[in-house]
């Protein structure tokens, strides 16, 4: 996987975005996709564990107020960007969250979390998606210690 030297494109329109992604993933190519929201949620044994902040959280948990509204707004993007890239796709997508299989030809799509919070924050959801692959990038390829 390379870095797509001059042909980073940004914009707003999820559907162009889909086609953009189904179009990669039929040619054969592998996709990194990054979503802005939690992804999972954990499920603790003890109650008092079940709204807490996930590793790596600090004092930003999930369930405080932006992770809430990002969770709600991204389960349906989230669903919606799936069912999309399955009809619109003419290969098998191979889904993983796990980088070395991604990265190892197991899997053609590597789906991560971005947690854009405090100083890191763009002026936009756009300027926050910015931020997050931007970030990727400057950590590629060793995405496993930015984790």
């Amino acid at each position: 996987m390379s870095h797509p030297q001059g042909t980073n494109k940004t914009g707003t329109d999820i559907v162009r975005f889909v086609e953009g992604i189904s179009k990669d993933i039929s040619d054969g190519k592998r996709v990194s996709l990054g979503f802005e929201c939690p992804l999972f949620v954990p499920i603790s044994e003890a109650p008092v564990g079940l709204t807490s902040a996930r590793k790596g959280e600090g004092d930003r948990a999930w369930s405080a107020g932006a992770g809430c509204g990002a969770l709600a707004v991204g389960l349906t993007e989230t669903v919606w960007v799936f069912e999309q890239l399955k009809k619109l796709s003419s290969r098998e997508i191979v889904p993983t969250f796990n980088w070395d299989i991604f990265v190892s030809g197991q899997g053609n799509l590597f789906i991560w979390e971005a947690f854009v919070t405090k100083q890191a924050k763009g002026l936009s959801h756009q300027g926050d998606a910015e931020v997050a692959a931007t970030t990727f990038w400057v950590k590629y390829p060793q995405i496993n210690e930015a984790n």
